[in-house]
């Protein structure tokens, strides 16, 4: 197998600049020396024309002049020396009728001069040298040869060749520049194409702009054709993944989890919680005989339809509820799970009624029967689950709906009360801290909650259910979260702005409210990144109360929140009096969201009524699994995380 990311064999490779250069440096000089070439070669031809014309010239003069000057070989000798002293000859001399040389002088081109020997050589000139004859009393005398010295045209040739160099040098110079330029230029597509590979590695398909070129437009065009394939295709297959784990989370039917996720998610709970629970089992009794006697469309209808209303039924009782779960168990089973336990009569009541109305709706062709358990210890969601369908089994064989609790006696009610009495007294307490998130995943406030130590075990304040409120204790509680949150310096440990959450005894106490607010004013560092919420309940039931205490919270500068908002009534006068500055939508509403159009339009409704009071909203913890988009479009700006 070849390894591809082995480059050991690999001869190293050079870049397109050089290949450029390299190119122009060749193209560059081949193209000056054929130049050259062709220049020297004229411009020899010119000097060699010049320097045969002069040599006539002067053999011509010369000639008459000899031929003028009485023939003694002493004014011979001395004007022939003069004559060549002068120093425009190569060569002078005189041969008589029989060619026996007479006088002669003669001289090296390269002596004296500044060209290169090797230059010489290279670029000698062939001449043949010019002669005239010499007369004397109009009869011949001798014949004489000239020469003319070819040191200057051989200087001119080189000077010539010099400045071929230099020019080589600057048009080389200028090629490479402009090759770099220009290869730059062409390169830049090349380098988004690498830099859309690089993205496309890491599934981001962007697309590029059209190049110039022919060539690499082409290939940008198949780059980019290629991205949106890909993109196209892996937003499929996330699409698919998705649908994949939504179906193996929830029912396609309904959208409600499916069995063994709610079971995961009960064993978290029970793990979490340790408090006194409820789990409601509701069976459709004729669901094959249903299903084959009415319409597809109508039946499917028929089961969303009962799924909201067990949402309804659930919602009735968030008042009083921290966490409740729906879930279908099996193609004619339903079930709820509230955290908490309810009046048994009541709660079964409520429900039968909405059993009715909903069988009424479908003219009595629908049969349901339930049953209720409560229990206040558990060991697993199985064990609660098991326990559940044998009682469910029991109000089919008896006909009808069953309810069950087991829960503490008084006397263990007692005790408990007792025991939270002492870790109150004894602080006993360590803080909770609750993320609350924005869409890009930051932490932008921590909810800081009380849990309390009994018996060497921790327990959250939910854990006590109404036993605080039953005892007077939730002021305390407040004053104990506060009091904690600065023993314990939390504003210097975390950056983030916090929220505390305070409980309708405490604004009705003025005396509570006022020594909490007293506390948190006596640190600047602290007032102004609190925020103070309490629920929308308490609002419309104590509301002289909360304004008093709003307005004092205010004036030290904390932040107010309202906290289990379920629908959009809250009174526009209430809002602007208390200047609240967020508002968390409770688990009511975010759950099943992603898949009820209804629910998303009651929060579109809500997110409507209070956007002109400029406040930010926020979901509770059920919500952390929905998809930002969604959130973002129903105008919520933050979530909390439940960890």
């Amino acid at each position: 197998m070849i390894d591809l990311d082995d480059t050991s064999s690999t001869p190293p490779r050079l870049s397109l600049h050089i290949y450029a250069w390299l190119m122009m440096l060749v193209v560059t000089l081949v193209s000056l020396l054929i130049g050259y070439v062709i220049a020297s070669a004229s411009l020899k031809s010119s000097l060699h024309e010049q320097l045969t014309q002069q040599s006539d010239d002067h053999a011509a003069v010369l000639a008459l002049s000899l031929s003028q000057l009485q023939k003694t070989p002493r004014k011979l000798e001395g004007f022939i020396r003069q004559t060549f002293d002068s120093g425009h000859f190569s060569l002078l001399r005189l041969e008589d009728n029989r060619g026996r040389v007479i006088i002669e002088r003669r001289q090296g081109d390269t002596e004296n001069s500044l060209v290169p020997q090797w230059f010489h050589r290279m670029s000698a000139f062939e001449f043949v040298p010019s002669k005239a004859v010499i007369t004397e009393d109009e009869a011949p005398y001798g014949v004489l040869y000239v020469q003319a010295q070819q040191v200057r045209a051989t200087q001119a040739l080189w000077g010539n060749a010099k400045l071929f160099m230099w020019v080589a040098v600057l048009v080389l110079l200028f090629n490479c520049v402009l090759a770099s330029l220009f290869i730059r230029w062409l390169l830049e597509p090349l380098k988004q194409l690498n830099n859309q590979v690089d993205a496309i590695a890491q599934k981001q398909f962007k697309q590029l702009p059209p190049a110039k070129p022919k060539e690499i437009a082409n290939l940008m065009m198949a780059m980019n054709y290629m991205a949106k394939r890909l993109s196209q295709s892996v937003n499929d297959s996330n699409e698919r993944l998705k649908r994949a784990q939504y179906l193996a989370q929830h029912d396609e039917v309904t959208g409600l989890a499916t069995k063994r996720y709610f079971l995961s998610r009960l064993e978290q709970q029970i793990k979490k919680s340790n408090s006194s629970q409820m789990i409601i089992l509701v069976r459709i009794l004729n669901y094959e005989q249903l299903r084959d006697s009415i319409e597809k469309q109508e039946f499917i209808e028929a089961q969303q339809r009962l799924a909201n209303t067990l949402i309804r039924f659930a919602q009735t009782h968030q008042s009083v509820l921290h966490e409740w779960q729906l879930a279908r168990i099996e193609q004619d089973e339903f079930c709820i799970y509230f955290d908490a336990v309810m009046d048994g009569e009541q709660t079964s009541k409520i429900l039968t009624d909405l059993s009715a109305q909903y069988s009424n709706d479908y003219q009595g062709i629908v049969q349901l029967r339930h049953c209720m358990l409560c229990v206040s210890e558990v060991e697993s969601s199985q064990q609660l689950f098991d326990e559940a369908h044998r009682l469910l089994k029991l109000s089919i064989a008896s006909s009808q709906n069953v309810f069950r609790i087991l829960q503490p006696t008084p006397e263990e009610a007692f005790n408990a009360g007792k025991e939270l009495e002492i870790a109150i007294k004894n602080e006993q307490f360590e803080l909770a801290m609750m993320k609350v998130e924005n869409e890009n995943g930051q932490c932008v406030q921590y909810e800081v909650g009380l849990n309390i130590i009994v018996g060497g075990q921790t327990y959250s304040r939910a854990y006590f259910g109404a036993t605080p409120a039953s005892l007077e204790l939730d002021s305390q509680l407040d004053w104990k979260t506060v009091r904690t949150l600065f023993k314990e310096k939390l504003w210097l440990k975390y950056p983030q702005n916090l929220c505390i959450q305070l409980s309708e005894q405490t604004l009705q106490d003025e005396v509570a409210y006022t020594s909490i607010l007293a506390l948190i004013a006596s640190e600047p560092a602290l007032k102004q990144r609190v925020t103070l919420e309490f629920s929308h309940l308490i609002l419309q039931r104590v509301s002289g109360p909360v304004m008093s205490f709003c307005k004092e919270a205010k004036a030290i500068g904390c932040h107010l929140g309202l906290c289990e908002v379920r629908d959009a009534n809250i009174e526009p006068r209430m809002l602007i009096q208390s200047a609240i500055d967020t508002v968390k939508l409770s688990n009511e509403l975010v759950y099943n969201l992603e898949n009820d159009q209804q629910t998303q339009n009651r929060v579109s409704e809500i997110s409507a009524h209070l956007s002109p009071f400029n406040v930010d909203i926020v979901v509770e913890e059920l919500a952390h699994r929905l998809p930002w988009p969604l959130l973002k479009r129903l105008g919520i700006k933050a979530r909390v995380v439940h960890e």
